[in-house]
Order: C-alpha cells, then structure tokens, then sequence
C-alpha cells in the first residue's frame, strides 16, 4: 500500500498514519519514487496508528516520493489515510557568510566573504546604510546575489555600512555579518617603510582598528593570534597598493564566534617585513 507520489519540499516531515490494523511486524517508509530506494523507515506504536518522523530531508529535495506501510512477514500493508501526512517547513536559519571584508575605494567599496556551507543555500543579502547601528531591512536591501563578492559604486563611500546575510532555499535568513573595513583610499604623499601602529581603540570592546602603511604595493598579510600563538582570524591576505591602510577587527575568530577577554597579538607581514604588536579585548 503506499500513498500518491508527491515532491519532498521541506527539511523535516512528521507522518501519521491512520484508520488502520496494523500487524505489529507493519513498518511504514518513505521511498524515493525512481528507485524504490527506502529513504526513512520506522515500525508501528500500536494496532491504529503509526508514525513517521523525518528530521533531514535536506538531500532528498526535489524528490519524487511515496509513503508505504508494508508488512515485513506477508508482504501485505495497511489501509493508509494519506490526508494524514504532513510536512514540516525548515525552520533553522542557514549559517551566516564569514570572513567579511569591506575594501574602501574613492569609487566604492569592494566586499568579499566567505560561504557559509550549507547544503539548500539560495543567495546572499547585501544591506547598505549610513546608519552603522542599522538592523537589515527591506528598506536598506541593497542587492541579493549567489556569489560571494560584489562591487558597489557609490559616491562617498566611507560614510556606508554592509551587512551580509546568508539565505536558505525556503527563505529562511542569517543573522548579519558585519565586514572588516580596509582603507584603500590613497593620500598625498606614500611611506618611506613599513609601519604597525597601535590598535585603536585599545583595550577595546567589541571592535578596534588596527591601522598599517606599506611604502610599496604587494602582498600583505595581517593576523590576529591569540597569546599562545594560535591564529584567531585573518584581517588581510591580498595585494595592496603603496600607501596607508587600515582593518577592523570584530573581535571574532575565522568562523564567527565571540573571541574571549584578553590579550591578543596582531602581526603584520609584506615583502619580507613582519612585526607584532599587541592588544586586549574587555568584556
């Protein structure tokens, strides 16, 4: 016996079966409808009623489907209410993008992140305000794209805050990344050398900036370590031109979560240069 085919939409499904007599040697399954291939099985409570409750339908969506009670001895299955079944949206919000950086140009801004790796991620929100307080909102959306870089062209683009946000297939959304910031903008005159200068603020809570001058373009690497040497998140990792630069630290590590109070270490490193200066995060 089994129910009419029908396409799994959700993450999770709770079925009940019912208005039947079942033999407790019954189990009812959800089988892929192509293949005949058993998904999720589960046996039976009692002589009425059974249930099934599927809690990772993630891989499964799309699927043609069916709903079977079938008796494991005979072969011989139960009468099935298919009114009976229900599926259970997903609820989880996806995990939001990571290592956010905002790259400050006199043009505009340059934002680049990471996924977060979720199996039915559908897109990214870019949320743009002068407000740096904002809470997203349709009102300050600014683009919904699949790729993890955009590039905004927009007049004074210092005086812009981003939030990022991931979400899933079903409309589900993250809660928002905020990027570091790094100054891109050129200013009179370029350094004679490499300089780290003193976190500002510091100590600090929850974010500080930790501003650099490189006399000549190139790689550039600024991390951030805990005092044990253990590398917390990574600020900078890519060509700059000559000049004066500036990165924010969030006061997260690499994957997003609180950094405890304490010391922390950020070293600078370009063309063979690399120096280390300390800071210390309050709760």
């Amino acid at each position: 016996m089994e129910s009419h085919p029908f396409i799994v939409t959700g993450e999770r499904m709770e079925l009940l079966v019912g208005g039947g007599n079942f033999p407790t040697t019954c189990y009812v399954a959800l089988v892929n409808r192509a293949d005949s291939t058993v998904i999720y099985s589960e046996t039976g409570q009692d002589d009425n009623t059974m249930s099934l409750r599927v809690w990772d339908l993630v891989p499964y969506k799309g699927l043609e489907c069916v709903i079977q009670i079938v008796d494991a001895e005979s072969g011989i299955g139960g009468r099935l209410n298919v009114d009976e079944i229900v599926e259970i949206q997903d609820v989880d919000a996806p995990g939001a993008p990571t290592s956010a950086v905002a790259v400050y140009w006199l043009e505009g801004v340059d934002l680049e992140w990471d996924d977060a790796p979720e199996p039915d991620f559908l897109a990214h929100r870019i949320y743009r305000s002068s407000d740096p307080g904002f809470v997203p909102a349709p009102e300050n959306l600014l683009e919904e794209i699949s790729v993890s870089a955009w590039a905004d062209s927009i007049a004074q683009p210092w005086e812009q805050h981003y939030k990022i946000t991931t979400i899933d297939q079903v409309g589900n959304e993250s809660a928002a990344t905020v990027p570091s910031g790094i100054s891109g903008r050129p200013l009179p005159g370029l350094p004679t050398g490499f300089q780290l200068h003193e976190a500002v603020p510091n100590p600090f809570n929850p974010s500080t900036t930790l501003s650099f001058e490189i006399p000549r373009a190139g790689t550039v690497r600024l991390r951030v370590y805990d005092p044990a040497g253990r590398l917390e998140t990574t600020l900078v990792d890519r060509n700059l031109p000559a000049g004066p630069h500036q990165a924010v630290w969030n006061g997260r590590d690499s994957r997003g979560r609180a950094a405890a109070a304490g010391v922390y270490l950020y070293r600078l490193e370009a063309a063979g240069f690399a120096t280390t200066r300390r800071m210390t995060l309050i709760k």
